[in-house]
């Protein structure tokens, strides 16, 4: 457990699925809605992010839920999957409520994200974002990301530009990555 003042980091459990979906819900009503239309959003979401979808991908090998905690309010989601044969950890969501945005719950999700790829010996963190989304753009680009190439990203009837973008793992002189 990672702990900033009363900021609380904790792997989800098996009834987290409603806050789960809760979160990604408000953040991407939030996020997206001024280039993707709401209908399709919400379609897309219950699809890809259905209560089972959720309980699925949370059951697989490899993958990861972390929720950052404000008191007793979820104010953050991450999910990681490890790539071990590619010596990645991919961080395939990162979301924070709107109203927490800027005051550290995403810092805190990608240091736990960095510990997790440090702790399966991983050589680079990757992830996605919607290139309309700038705000996102800037804050991965200034935590040292680089777009390795551009993809659609098929949301109902909507498709926008996703960019998708690494890092290498930062490791302490002593550490060495899996090669």
């Amino acid at each position: 457990m990672i702990a900033m003042t009363d900021l609380v980091l904790k792997d989800a459990a098996a009834g987290d699925t409603g806050t789960i979906r809760s979160v990604l819900l408000r953040t991407w009503l939030d996020t997206y809605s001024p280039f993707v239309p709401e209908a399709d959003l919400r379609r897309y979401f219950e699809t890809a992010y259905s209560a089972a979808a959720v309980c699925e991908r949370l059951a697989r090998p490899g993958v990861r839920c972390t929720l950052a905690w404000r008191g007793d309010i979820c104010c953050g989601v991450m999910i990681t999957t490890l790539e071990a044969e590619k010596s990645r950890l991919a961080v395939s969501s990162l979301y924070v409520v709107p109203e927490e945005q800027g005051k550290g719950v995403g810092r805190l999700l990608l240091e736990r994200a960095e510990e997790e790829a440090r702790g399966a010996r991983c050589a680079m963190l990757r992830l996605g974002v919607m290139e309309r989304n700038a705000r996102a753009v800037e804050w991965y680009r200034r935590a040292g990301f680089l777009i390795e190439t551009t993809e659609p990203f098929i949301m109902g009837e909507t498709s926008v530009p996703h960019l998708l973008c690494s890092r290498p793992v930062s490791y302490p002189a002593h550490g060495e990555p899996r090669t």
